[in-house]
């Protein structure tokens, strides 16, 4: 036979040996043969559509998700022990070489970030997350190279978005080779790499190249992440690659020791206190050697507030077969009151379907381990935007709206103001004996400064159904600017209107209580003589209610309202467009979108109809109003992330991305706040001047005013 025709049939069955690993995997994975599509699949099409993405429920209540450790790459780039490993899990009795072409393929369908069917973000979307983080990675001799630049690629790649958003995010590292002649050079790198806005952290793994955790040449590294605030994340724990015994002396296992034991990393938390240290893997002993050093990741996140801990890995079949050893870490940690520290990972994406897998084990020992929702919800995404600054990174990342600097050079209040922002957690009771209820409160505020005057207070009301964590980037981006705001409680299934209105009033007499306490972190800092109201859907609504019901209590706290896309849905409540609106005697603003104003399906209702929304509330207006149309928006692109799964599916697609829509409402209400609320009247040419009529004559709104909100209007 023609040895090349020999060679061409051998390859040939190979790749079809390869492909059968790799489609039996996929099989497996997925329930019905609707969901499994080879023509689809060889067509080069994704395999999650709109309607296959599912999101995330724990105890009945939908829940935010990133998985914060993800790894992309190739099998050929991984280092020697790393293929070793991979070819030593493959169950088929082959020869090396088949192996490797069996390897190469399930990496390239599986590890690759668009790859179809079985790719990182296909899986990611699969599993119900709302961001994945893929890691930069530099260990020669274990798991390979995986450059920064290649992890860039993949955030600027136009299929990093979902719903207009971006969705990949990266963790950037860098190569500890030779650091006396090449450190300076990698730090310069590590810092370019970090410029980018989605590159949100760093990524060391020293366990994997055997370097001590205490050499205070990495001071270099952790002076980087001091400067360009992002957090840094640890491999601490064992190498599942390397093993104590594989060390031929005491020194060379003494060094090992001292790459994954946190101990050794105590002296860096010291000395840079703002550095956030991540922890990875919670010290876990992935060869079960006796060396595992949970409990000194717990001491030293009971000393150092700066030090987080991360959870991938050790809780999946593998290492926790019956989920016990997830469960009692997470009791521990809840125990020691360290739940705003626990952040999510997979360290994924494995095979088909584990990252879901990975999430679902997590969830259920959330439940069994006794936290709440709130409590999950911090651990798997609320932890994690806190450290990365999620908020700016991704609005940074967005293509900016032209910016006006307005008369004077004033800065544009769509972008982020000059303060820095200090955000004070409570456990809040509210309401009073059969009415009590206990939520978390987070109240974002300007940096204290000695000396500094209270601030004004807004309170943003989230909409129907939407979790708080959807509008996160709202109270910081005003606490910037010099205010005092926070998200108040969901607006939930089975509550009247009248009873939303009673809960939002009952967030305002808290923070009336709290600010009075002498001890209490708000106390001094707030203005609650001046207060603004805002809020989006049926927020806005809600919104209108307590305003006007502390109008008839002759309580003049509330000076202003800012609606986005507010919905007066009467059914069963009280109807406030045309009805009440004469009662509304302070300003206000009704930004919205005319998109959503009919079904995006036969079946549905709009999320916006034309006969309760924004427009019927300046069309009622008794007071001086604008309405304000975000041509190209639609209800949902003024979130933080659109793509909030069930509730979100139901409205239109939003012909511009939510960053624009997010920053455009952000500049009309940071304008109308300093107008109304500080007296800053050269704010106006953002609201009623030239930079207002830039926005119109590019077509990115359209806007009317009544009642002399615009002086010379």
């Amino acid at each position: 036979m023609d040895p090349l025709l020999s060679l061409g049939n051998t390859m040939r069955q190979l790749m079809i040996m390869g492909l059968l690993v790799v489609l039996s995997s996929l099989a497996e994975a997925h329930d019905t043969s609707s969901d499994f599509d080879l023509d689809a699949l060889f067509a080069g099409e994704a395999f999650v559509l709109s309607g296959q993405a599912t999101g995330t429920q724990f105890m009945g209540e939908q829940i935010s998700v990133i998985d914060m450790h993800l790894h992309s790459g190739t099998f050929e780039n991984m280092g020697p022990l790393g293929q070793e490993f991979i070819l030593d899990s493959i169950p088929l009795p082959l020869p090396e070489a088949q192996k490797r072409v069996i390897a190469s393929l399930v990496a390239q369908m599986t590890r690759q970030p668009y790859a179809p069917y079985s790719g990182i973000k296909n899986e990611c979307l699969k599993a119900g997350l709302q961001h994945c983080v893929l890691y930069a990675v530099y260990t020669p001799e274990t798991w390979g190279i995986e450059e920064n630049n290649t992890i860039i690629d993949y955030l600027e790649d136009p299929r990093n978005r979902v719903n207009g958003e971006p969705y990949f995010l990266g963790f950037a590292s860098l190569s500890q080779v030779e650091w006396e002649q090449q450190g300076t050079a990698q730090i310069a790198a590590l810092r370019e790499s970090l410029s980018h806005p989605l590159m949100v952290g760093i990524k060391l793994a020293f366990a994997h190249n055997v370097e001590p955790l205490d050499d205070p040449k990495w001071d270099a590294i952790y002076e980087l992440a001091r400067d360009l605030d992002v957090p840094l994340y640890h491999h601490i724990g064992t190498s599942p690659l390397r093993r104590l015994e594989d060390f031929q002396d005491d020194e060379q296992r003494e060094r090992y020791r001292r790459s994954f034991d946190p101990t050794y990393l105590e002296g860096a938390i010291q000395r840079f206190p703002s550095v956030r240290f991540i922890l990875g893997h919670m010290g876990f002993d992935f060869n079960g050697e006796g060396v595992g050093r949970v409990d000194e990741v717990f001491r030293l996140a009971q000393i150092y507030p700066n030090v987080y801990l991360e959870l991938s890995a050790f809780g999946g079949e593998t290492y926790d077969p019956d989920g016990t050893i997830m469960v009692d870490i997470l009791t521990r940690a809840k125990a020691l009151g360290l739940v705003e520290r626990l952040l999510y990972g997979s360290d994924g994406p494995g095979i088909p379907n584990m990252l879901k897998r990975y999430k679902d084990r997590t969830l259920s020992a959330l439940e069994a381990a006794g936290y709440t929702i709130p409590e999950a919800r911090a651990v798997m995404a609320g932890n994690f935007v806190s450290v990365t600054r999620l908020p700016e990174r991704i609005a940074a990342a967005e293509p900016e709206p032209l910016v006006c600097s307005g008369d004077d050079g004033l800065l544009d209040p769509g972008v982020a103001g000059r303060a820095d922002v200090d955000t004070e957690v409570f456990r809040a009771r509210l309401g009073s004996g059969s009415k009590t209820r206990f939520t978390t409160i987070s109240v974002s505020l300007p940096e204290a400064a000695d000396g500094a005057a209270p601030v004004p207070v807004i309170l943003v009301s989230p909409g129907f159904q939407l979790d708080r964590d959807l509008y996160a980037s709202y109270p910081i981006h005003l606490a910037s600017w010099g205010y005092a705001a926070l998200v108040t409680e969901k607006l939930q299934l089975g509550i009247s209107h009248a009873a939303m209105t009673r809960r939002l009033r009952d967030v305002l007499s808290w923070l009336v209580d709290e600010e009075s306490r002498p001890e209490s972190p708000l106390h001094g800092r707030l203005d609650l003589s001046k207060i603004g109201l805002a809020g989006h859907s049926l927020g806005g609504k809600i919104s209108f209610m307590l305003g006007i019901d502390l109008i008839e209590d002759d309580d003049e706290r509330v000076q202003a309202i800012f609606a986005i896309d507010p919905v007066d849905d009467g059914k069963g409540s009280p109807s406030v467009t045309p009805e009440q609106m004469a009662k509304v005697d302070m300003p206000f603003i009704a930004l919205g979108e005319t998109l959503d104003s009919t079904p995006k399906h036969d079946s549905l209702m709009a999320c916006a109809p034309e006969a309760s929304n924004f427009e019927k509330f300046f069309d009622g207006a008794r007071s001086p109003a604008a309405k304000i149309d975000v041509l190209g928006a639609s209800h949902m692109s003024f979130l933080d992330n659109p793509n909030c799964r069930l509730f979100c599916s139901v409205c239109r697609e939003g012909a511009i991305g939510s960053g624009e829509a997010r920053k455009l409402a952000r500049r009309y209400m940071t304008a109308f706040y300093n107008i109304q609320l500080k007296g800053e009247v050269e704010y106006e040419t953002f609201l009623c001047g030239a930079c207002r009529e830039q926005d119109v004559n590019e077509n990115r709104i359209t806007f009317a005013t009544t009642n002399s909100l615009c002086p010379t209007e």
